[in-house]
């Protein structure tokens, strides 16, 4: 008798960043870096090259926060934060249309407008423990996260003064930054930011959403 191996069709990258948007995981974000080496291996103009390549910076940056965030959570409340980690339900919208909405929800965090959700979001109840070691790590990935969002705004939004657009990302890390926020509501922040800058990188290099 013959075993026939069940053959698994590759997931593309529109369907892995609405789970990643959904629900992120290392094993996805594993997923979408193949796809983009491949993209960027295959790149036919500098533009396109660059593109990818920042994307594949952010992407690092992300894998390396869960990674990160895994290794020092039990198993449990990692699982528990990551299934908050839902950009539908900070953002406003259901994840089937996540994409088609994109361009208005980045809109939103580039006018500041985004600040509200994360501040609503930091304000939820969750278990106020102090954590030394999450605190720094949560303080490094800000410090990264604040680059790619810095580029990400100067590259959409090239009329702001420098001083406005520190104001507008000083306002998005707020929570990040406050020592009275919980700990917990500080690792949904962080990742709800890495998934709508993900949508930014991602959405010039997908199919049109209908």
């Amino acid at each position: 008798m013959t075993n026939h191996r069940k053959y698994d069709a590759p997931v593309d990258a529109t369907t892995l960043l609405q789970r990643i948007l959904k629900k992120p995981s290392a094993s996805d974000l594993l997923s979408l870096q193949s796809i983009l080496l491949a993209r960027e291996e295959m790149a036919d103009s500098p533009l396109a090259r660059d593109q990818t390549a920042a994307a594949l910076a952010l992407l690092e940056d992300f894998y390396c926060y869960l990674v990160g965030l895994e290794s020092k959570l039990e198993a449990h409340r990692f699982a528990e934060l990551a299934s908050r980690m839902d950009m539908g339900a900070v953002g406003g919208v259901v994840a089937e249309n996540m994409l088609g909405a994109g361009e208005k929800l980045l809109e939103r965090v580039l006018i500041g407008g985004f600040s509200e959700a994360l501040t609503v979001l930091a304000s939820r109840q969750y278990i106020k423990a102090f954590n030394r070691e999450l605190e720094a790590f949560y303080q490094q990935v800000a410090w990264r996260l604040r680059t790619h969002l810095w580029r990400f705004s100067a590259a959409r939004r090239s009329e702001l003064s420098p001083s406005e657009r520190a104001g507008l990302i000083d306002a998005l890390f707020a929570p990040i930054l406050d020592n009275k926020a919980p700990s917990e509501a500080k690792s949904i922040v962080l990742g709800c930011l890495f998934q709508v800058l993900l949508l930014g990188s991602l959405s010039p290099m997908l199919p049109a959403q209908n």
